[in-house]
Parts: structure tokens; C-alpha cells; sequence
């Protein structure tokens, strides 16, 4: 009988270490979840922290207009970095200037963030009308539908040319040319007194 007693009793005591060994090993993976878990927050909340609350705003330079070396420096001396995007056409522009950007100026952005610029191409080119051969009249009324201006007009006598003929033009036909270029035209005088 007390042999049964000892043999009940050890079992016992195996139950009771194996579930302390459980209990313990359960603590610890408990234990390094919450340590891993915390550690994990408390690094999102940093760089959350340092986005939204340490780095100041100020608003941001308005540089359309100037040139890029201009933008440059206005942008740095306010504390913001400069991208620059691309170049576009711009009908109000000379080409090598900031056309636009991003965030516009004014508007209130953290400091050190970038400010996209967009460079001007100058005007777009346009194909210059083909006046040769049209009157004085009509070869204005053409060039200014077409968006550009009568430049020079110079006269010479031609035998061949009636009077107020446009004998050639500069930019020639369909040159590309900027809009609001000056079309110059040579008409006839007709041909010349004897």
C-alpha cells in the first residue's frame, strides 16, 4: 500500500512541475509579445510624433515668375527643398522660368518638405500661315487669326506682281513660331513707273 501512495504521489509532483514549467514558459512568451508590442508602438510613435508635432509650418515662397536660380534661393532661405518636375509651354512665360509649383505659394507646408517647381518652355510653336500670293488685307487678317502680328511691311516694284500682292513673308509658311511673333511681308508696288 504505500508503495501506491508513492507511486500516486510522484505523479503528482511531475504534474505539478510540468504545469509550473507551462506556467513560466507561457509568462515569458507573454512577457516578450508585450515587450515586442510596445517596442513596435513606441517606434511608430516617434517618427508619428516627429512628423506631425516637432516640425513646424510656414508658408511656402510664391516663385512663379522667377528664374530657377532665383526659386532656388527663395525656397532654401525659407527652410524648403526644391524638385523640379518638368517643362511645360507657357503663352505668358519667356522660356527658363518657374511656369507654376507645387504647393502654390502662401499655402502653409512643414518645413524642410519639397516645392515642385514646373520650368516654362516660352510660348508654344505654331505653323505660320502661308500668305504669298494674297493681298495687303488679306494677309493681315490671316496672320492675326493665326495669333501673330504684322511685322514689317517693306514695298518694291515687280513687273511680274500686281500692286499690293504679298510677294514673301518671314517666318516663311508653316515655320513654327511662337504666337504673337511678328510676321514681316514684302508686297509689290506693281510694276515700276516707266
Amino acid at each position: 500500500m504505500m508503495r501506491n501512495r508513492f507511486k500516486i504521489s510522484g505523479d503528482s509532483d511531475d504534474k505539478k512541475e510540468r504545469g509550473l514549467k507551462s506556467l513560466i514558459f507561457f509568462a515569458f512568451r507573454m512577457f516578450v509579445t508585450v515587450t515586442v508590442s510596445f517596442a513596435m508602438l513606441a517606434t511608430v510613435g516617434y517618427f508619428v510624433i516627429r512628423q506631425v508635432v516637432v516640425v513646424g509650418e510656414r508658408p511656402v515662397p510664391n516663385v512663379v515668375g522667377l528664374t530657377p536660380e532665383q526659386a532656388l534661393k527663395e525656397i532654401t532661405q525659407n527652410k524648403f527643398t526644391m524638385t523640379f518636375e518638368k517643362y511645360e509651354y507657357s503663352t505668358i512665360l519667356e522660356a527658363g522660368r518657374v511656369a507654376s509649383q507645387y504647393p502654390v505659394g502662401g499655402v502653409k507646408a512643414k518645413i524642410g518638405s519639397p516645392v515642385r517647381v514646373i520650368l516654362s518652355k516660352g510660348s508654344p510653336l505654331v505653323s505660320v500661315p502661308d500668305v504669298r500670293g494674297d493681298t495687303e488685307v488679306s494677309a493681315s487678317i490671316k496672320i492675326r487669326a493665326a495669333d501673330f502680328n504684322v511685322g514689317a511691311i517693306s514695298r518694291i516694284y515687280d513687273s511680274r506682281v500686281r500692286k499690293d500682292i504679298v510677294i514673301a513673308q518671314d517666318p516663311p509658311p508653316q515655320a513654327g513660331a511662337p504666337r504673337n511673333h511678328e510676321v514681316n511681308l514684302l508686297v509689290s508696288l506693281g510694276p515700276p513707273p516707266p
